[in-house]
């Protein structure tokens, strides 16, 4: 059996591969999250590196890998959710302790298909340009403060980023179990450091939606 037979055929293996893309889905929503930071530095610098961006080589491969790799995450996180509603497994990812299950992974399908809904309102918003009105030929900056700076969007946006960090939050920490990473001298890091890592991303995308509402508002 080859290792991906093995990967696929067994509730680990498919764990596993979940963990991964966990992990490259956190770590691309922090880089986003940095890049977009430079909408502090204004339009200028926000262009140059949308500029940079789209005049990539590569870009257009980019763009379908990482549509790939969301595509993959959410049929996996289906195949799983399945799975543990007909073999009782112990879930995806975190045991239940004593306490009872955490916020995050009590709505972890709850979380995760809101943020495929928010995902195609993003697109509509950012990358095609329809909602909240059509814009032709605007700069990055010019379309991203156009769907902010309407008080409704960025509400929208901000509610989403800490959704989104909730989701992560849980979602990196199950990516570090399912890998086999905890054991008793880590796990307390790791734990803290997925609940620094999902207040990060909150914070930080939600800053940007508040910033752009009250400058352009």
């Amino acid at each position: 059996m080859s290792v991906v037979d093995s990967l696929f055929k067994y509730s680990i293996g498919k764990k596993q591969v979940m963990g991964v893309l966990g992990l490259l889905l956190c770590g691309f929503a922090l880089a986003h999250m940095s890049g977009n930071f430079l909408v502090f530095q204004g339009a200028e610098k926000f262009n140059a590196y949308g500029d940079f961006l789209h005049n990539l080589p590569a870009f257009r491969l980019i763009e379908i890998s990482l549509a790939a790799l969301f595509i993959a995450h959410i049929v996996m996180g289906i195949v799983l959710a399945v799975q543990n509603r007909t073999a009782r497994p112990e879930g995806y990812v975190v045991k239940k302790s004593a306490g009872g299950a955490s916020l995050g992974s009590s709505t972890m399908a709850f979380t995760g298909i809101y943020f495929i809904l928010f995902l195609v309102v993003h697109l509509l918003n950012i990358r095609f340009h329809i909602l909240p009105t059509p814009v032709a030929g605007a700069s990055e900056y010019d379309v991203t403060a156009n769907v902010l700076a309407n008080p409704g969007y960025a509400i929208f946006y901000v509610i989403s980023s800490c959704i989104l960090g909730l989701h992560l939050s849980h979602g990196l920490s199950s990516a570090f179990q399912s890998l086999g990473w905890y054991n008793r001298q880590i796990a307390p890091l790791l734990k803290k450091i997925s609940v620094l890592y999902g207040f990060v991303i909150a914070i930080g995308y939600s800053a940007i939606a508040i910033f752009l509402m009250v400058k352009h508002g």
